[in-house]
């Protein structure tokens, strides 16, 4: 066992001690004030050490979504992206879920919203991504009709603003799907078909997303018509046909954080 003090600590004269004994009263004396002014810092929210000004309790971002957000997170995913341009100035939380639809989401949101301590005012934006689940073909396990879809996503928006009261919501677009290629890809990897998802799908269930926006109220972000430019084929936007890949995280994120840029500015 490593010593508690030097070994020839014990022969020392008081003169020798003393030296010791005014540094270790300094340290002291510097820690308890350090501890003061911390704790005294933590009651306003805000520390402030050689210069710097940052909060204890910053804003947050709240992103709710399918697999498309919840890989957002991967490094230089758009989430990933987010968490990087607002540090320091906000928590980015990622509650996105793979596999989910609109009414899986809608059943456990009650849930999701307690564990983030709803409802909470310091939460500035929330972005709502799903619809690429639930545009899947009628009689798969994750399709859910039109209409339904479209009731779900109003309740949810009207939910996500009640729970964030101070909070923009975002609601973004399905992404375009490459139906064959995702196809492919489930049978390489799973041996089954990919749900025979279609860019006809998407289409619908991306207006239909933007109804819900416009009805309750919340800023849309138009990912499926943004990814229509003849700038780049909308298949390079894609890893697997229905993910994003690392170009298309890049796309969303540009797309997102000018209309998170325009708006908080606006409310500011």
């Amino acid at each position: 066992a490593l010593p508690l003090r030097p070994a020839h600590a014990a022969s020392m004269s008081m003169g020798d001690r003393a030296p010791f004994a005014l540094a270790a009263a300094t340290a002291l004396a510097l820690g308890l004030g350090c501890a003061w002014r911390w704790r005294r810092s933590c009651s306003s929210l805000v520390v402030e050490r050689s210069g710097a000004v940052w909060a204890t309790a910053p804003s947050r971002i709240v992103c709710v979504g399918d697999s498309i957000t919840e890989y957002g997170s991967q490094p230089d995913g758009w989430v990933a992206r987010l968490g990087w341009l607002y540090s320091r100035k906000a928590d980015v939380v990622n509650r996105g879920f793979s596999g989910y639809t609109t009414r899986i989401v809608r059943d456990i949101l009650p849930d999701v919203l307690r564990r983030l301590e709803c409802p909470c005012a310091r939460t500035t934006a929330v972005t709502l991504m799903l619809g690429s689940n639930d545009a899947t073909v009628e009689g798969g396990f994750q399709h859910v009709p039109p209409e339904e879809f479209l009731a779900n996503m109003i309740a949810i928006c009207l939910a996500l603003r009640t729970a964030f009261p101070a909070a923009q919501v975002f609601v973004i677009t399905p992404p375009m799907v490459d139906g064959p290629v995702w196809d492919a890809f489930c049978r390489a990897n799973w041996g089954c078909d990919g749900g025979g998802r279609s860019l006809p799908l998407n289409r619908e269930y991306a207006r239909l997303a933007e109804r819900a926006a416009e009805s309750t109220g919340c800023n849309l972000v138009d990912l499926f018509s943004a990814m229509a430019t003849p700038a780049v084929s909308f298949t390079e936007l894609l890893s697997d046909g229905l993910h994003l890949s690392a170009f298309g995280h890049e796309a969303l994120f540009r797309l997102l954080s000018a209309a998170l840029e325009a708006s908080l500015a606006e409310k500011a």
